[in-house]
């Protein structure tokens, strides 16, 4: 996609780590967690940067937590993994919740959209928060995608950044 020049003025180099570890905190303050609810593991090798938006960055980040939370009934156990892939950098989120079904992955993203009924009676939200987290990673020339093993088995939802490489 084609980035207007008024979406990149606020763009500045970021540690991607230390963003996600501010937001992994957040999250656990905000939602009263144990530390050990949400572990912070940092698997890239050098600095990770990204060129960015720090507020819309700490947003989609901070999404993908409220949805990992807002989806784990029970024992929250909520990994953040940050990592290297082919020149970009992942922050990939994982819950043991409720997990999503196979034909719902892609649709996840969409604006309105939310899981059927029978899943989210305990879960309140708009749905937006994954249309936010894509159309972000999309201005930042990124993406953001979904896997779950299926109902029950938890889901890993991944921000995918180009590295800042300068």
């Amino acid at each position: 996609g084609h980035l207007g020049q008024k979406s990149q003025k606020n763009f500045q180099r970021l540690d991607l780590g230390e963003l996600t570890r501010d937001c992994a905190s957040l999250a656990q303050t905000r939602h009263h967690l144990s530390q050990e609810s949400i572990r912070f593991v940092n698997y890239t090798l050098s600095s990770p940067f990204v060129q960015g938006d720090p507020e819309e960055l700490r947003s989609a980040v901070g999404n993908l937590l409220e949805n990992a939370v807002k989806y784990s009934p029970g024992n929250i156990a909520i990994t953040v993994a940050i990592l290297d892939e082919a020149g970009d950098l992942l922050v990939r989120v994982t819950d043991q919740g409720q997990g999503i079904p196979q034909s719902d992955l892609k649709r996840i993203f969409r604006r309105f959209y939310r899981v059927n009924e029978r899943l989210r009676q305990r879960v309140n939200g708009t749905g937006l928060g994954l249309f936010i987290v894509r159309s972000i990673a999309q201005r930042h020339g990124g993406s953001a995608y979904a896997s779950s093993e299926g109902e029950g088995r938890g889901a890993t939802v991944t921000l995918r950044l180009p590295r800042d490489s300068s």
